[in-house]
Formats: C-alpha cells, structure tokens, sequence
C-alpha cells in the first residue's frame, strides 16, 4: 500500500511538472505577443489621429464645415 501511495505521488508530480512549466512559458509567452501587438495598434491609431488632427486645422472645426470635415475622414473612417 505504502508503495502504491508513493508511486501516485511521484507520478502525479511528475505529470504537474511535465505540462505545468511548458503551459506557463506558453501562456508568457502568449501574453507577450498580445502586449506587443495592443502597442503596435496603439501607435497606428496615434500616428493616424494625429495625421487627422493635422488634416483638419482648428479652423475646420465650425458647424459650416462639418460636412467638409468628415468628406476630409470618411475613407479613413469606413476602412
């Protein structure tokens, strides 16, 4: 009984070894990569507001340019 007792145990952390370690650099790993992507997205979408902002000039901010406004953003937006 003794050696069945020892032998489970054994077994059983081996078995948490074997798959707990990998599984832990794989989901680092994982989270790494969705980091790295959420600031690259980050970037782009702060280089194209400021390519926008520059687009239309505080000047084109008025409700009788508002049409001109969004013909200035309406490819950008609808891609």
């Amino acid at each position: 009984m003794l050696v069945l007792l020892v032998g489970s145990e054994v077994i059983r952390n081996s078995v948490d070894r074997w798959f707990n370690a990998p599984m832990n650099d794989v989901l680092s790993s994982a989270n790494a990569i969705a980091g790295d992507y959420y600031q690259e997205q980050q970037r782009l979408v702060s280089r194209e507001a400021q390519r926008m902002a520059r687009a239309l000039a505080p000047r084109w901010i008025s409700r009788a340019r508002r049409r001109a406004c969004a013909d200035v953003v309406a490819d950008d937006v609808l891609r």
